[in-house]
């Protein structure tokens, strides 16, 4: 069985310093939900999550951030680097008028981890369903 048409390569994050969730999930009463919490193996070990409503502003943003059990090791916990909080949140916002640019049509958005590192967020791994139109690649 063939795994698909092409084969993407990316660079190997180096150095990460925390990997977190960020999810999109509609609500039939709020409109969307955003879902930031720590990500990767620890998602179901520490059930540690804030949620927001789209559009969520910065400043709500960081302080759901701020107030994940995760966020020392982005605040530089027992002495290694700080994590690049700043694009972090950056990556959010994008994610956030992803969402509202595609209001009505996303029924799952999903990204596991997101990575942070000293510089830079990641993101290695998404899921996104929805009501899309597919468009063919010509060559």
């Amino acid at each position: 069985m063939p795994l698909g048409a092409g084969l993407y390569v990316e660079r190997m994050i180096e150095n990460p310093l925390a990997e977190l969730i960020v999810g999109i999930s509609p609500d039939p009463v709020f409109g969307a939900l955003l879902t930031i919490g720590s990500g990767g193996v620890l998602v179901e070990l520490l059930a540690d999550t804030a949620t927001l409503l789209v559009p969520a502003p910065r400043d709500e943003i960081e302080a759901a951030l701020r107030s994940l059990k995760l966020f020392p090791l982005l605040d530089g916990y027992r002495g290694r680097p700080k994590g690049d909080v700043e694009a972090a949140i950056d990556t959010i916002l994008a994610i956030c008028d992803f969402v509202v640019e595609n209001e009505g049509r996303i029924v799952e958005l999903d990204i596991n981890p997101l990575i942070v590192c000293e510089r830079g967020a990641f993101i290695a791994d998404a899921l996104l369903v929805g009501d899309f139109e597919i468009l063919e690649e010509t060559t």
